[in-house]
């Protein structure tokens, strides 16, 4: 059983068992219309509703035609990055984005926690205008509407150069697309589904599978027109068993074409009507395939755990934060890397302009820097040299070192056990502070609110989740004066 997935539903589904009415489907949060749905259907009941009726609450038109994400394979951060580039393609598709769960750092239908846990709704709202619907909206749909909706699975990935057949022609095949049957949902993003949504028909349609030749980011789909193309073809044409999309690879200084010459074989689907209500992606890319447009900006982080983040470090004043995640680092070079970032802290601290009023260095990490924890033998050196720094008669002795983990209990304490932070309603929210991704954004809503910031030296650990306008070069410069010459992770 894969950890990231939530898929012993019933606990949650007892939780969740009342229906929303009327949906929150097109409108920002403070802008709601409580009763305009309800007002617009008068007396009827949901037993007299047509489809067309329920689909024009939940989408304001009919038939609704719905996009919902069943598991960005990424990890926070990228996996918001992803998440903005199915925006685009929702839009493209002309159908509304359902805003997945989310859990574990990911994003998708199965997991744990409601979207708000991790992002702000309002602020993904915004860049699609109406076009989103929420998790517990597309339950009461699926449920309310009088004829099944039916659903498609589509897994997107990038294609393994080897296991390329022998006819793949790489220089002109751009998307392979395999169809088959998903008799006994293989894939466990989509384990949950049964349990969860038990009037969704998962039979009709066939499983896609769109397989992209990499390095795809650049030069392959990179038009909304060209992936619309695609996307519509396959899920549109129903003689198809199998077959390969062709688009003719141009030179950097043409223009794209937007045509797709496809290979009928026989029938695909087993409906005979219109093309699937919900079309279910498992995302599995790890480039951007669609260029960042600029309507579609980040998508925010809840404001839940923005003002946690406000009470984490009130106490602290101005602080220095330092990310250093030392996973996949050669142990040999993690020593030298813990002296150099000591080095670099000495001079930014000792620094009257840089270094005034800090009096914190807050280091986000993957190993605790907190003299009652330990990590690995050799990372757990490194930790030590760092925190010898800040002991008496070390470089650092005026300044204090902290970690997030020890500012939580820190903060726990002082509320008596209870924080109350309202980061989940109706949640635990102890559990939700022990989920991966929510810690992995913490630790980056306290980057971005340090008074100075240092971001991992080449060689020295990943940047992940920190743009690159905001790494830091100081630790860099230390490691080339000691000379050490390691490539970046």
């Amino acid at each position: 059983m894969d950890p990231d997935l939530d898929i012993d539903a019933n606990d949650r589904l007892a939780r969740n068992q009342k229906m929303r009415w009327p949906p929150l489907v097109t409108a920002l949060p403070e802008a709601r219309v409580a009763n305009t749905a309800r007002s617009k259907l008068g007396t009827a009941t949901f037993s007299t509703l047509t489809n067309d009726e329920v689909d024009k609450q939940f989408c304001g038109k009919a038939p609704c035609r719905l996009l919902l994400p069943l598991l960005i394979t990424e990890r926070e951060s990228k996996a918001q990055a992803q998440l903005v580039q199915l925006l685009q393609i929702a839009q493209a598709l002309n159908r509304t984005l359902v805003l997945p769960n989310v859990g574990r750092g990911r994003i998708g239908t199965c997991l744990r926690w409601e979207f708000s846990v991790y992002y702000d709704i309002a602020s993904t709202v915004r860049q699609v205008g109406e076009r989103v619907m929420m998790m517990d909206d597309f339950r009461t749909w699926v449920d309310m509407r009088p004829e099944q909706p039916a659903g498609q699975i589509v897994s997107v990935d990038e294609l393994n150069p080897a296991e390329m057949s022998a006819e793949f022609d790489s220089s002109s095949d751009a998307v392979q697309v395999e169809v088959h049957e998903l008799q006994d949902m293989t894939l466990k993003s989509a384990r949950c589904l049964h349990a969860r949504y038990p009037r969704l028909d998962l039979d009709s349609f066939s499983h896609l599978s769109l397989h992209l030749e990499p390095p795809y980011g650049s030069r392959v789909l990179d038009s909304e027109q060209s992936l619309r193309s695609l996307l519509v073809a396959a899920l549109h044409d129903r003689h198809e068993e199998e077959y390969s999309v062709h688009q003719d690879i141009p030179a950097p200084d043409t223009d794209w074409p937007v045509a797709a010459e496809q290979q009928p074989f026989e029938v695909l689907d087993k409906r005979s009507d219109n093309d699937a209500e919900v079309l279910l992606l498992h995302w599995d890319l790890h480039q951007e395939l669609f260029p960042v447009v600029s309507q579609f900006t980040p998508i925010q982080y809840s404001q839940q755990l923005w003002n946690f983040v406000d009470r984490l470090v009130a106490p602290l004043g101005p602080y220095l934060a330092v990310r250093w995640n030392m996973e996949k680092i050669a142990p040999t070079v993690l020593s030298a890397c813990a002296d150099a970032l000591v080095d670099t802290l000495d001079t930014l601290l000792h620094d009257e302009m840089l270094g005034m009023g800090i009096s914190t260095v807050w280091i986000l990490s993957d190993v605790s820097v907190r003299p009652e924890t330990n990590g690995a033998e050799t990372r757990g050196e490194a930790a030590r040299l760092l925190r010898a720094a800040f002991r008496p008669g070390g470089e650092l002795e005026k300044w204090e070192i902290t970690d997030s983990s020890h500012e939580m209990v820190r903060m726990t304490a002082v509320m008596n056990g209870n924080p109350t932070m309202e980061l989940s309603p109706g949640d635990d929210e102890a559990l939700v502070l022990k989920d991966a991704g929510v810690l992995a954004i913490l630790d980056t809503i306290v980057a971005m609110k340090a008074a100075l910031f240092v971001s991992s030296a080449k060689g020295c650990g990943k940047s992940r989740g920190i743009p690159a306008r905001q790494r830091s070069k100081w630790w860099n410069r230390e490691c080339e004066r000691k000379g050490m010459t390691h490539q970046e992770m």
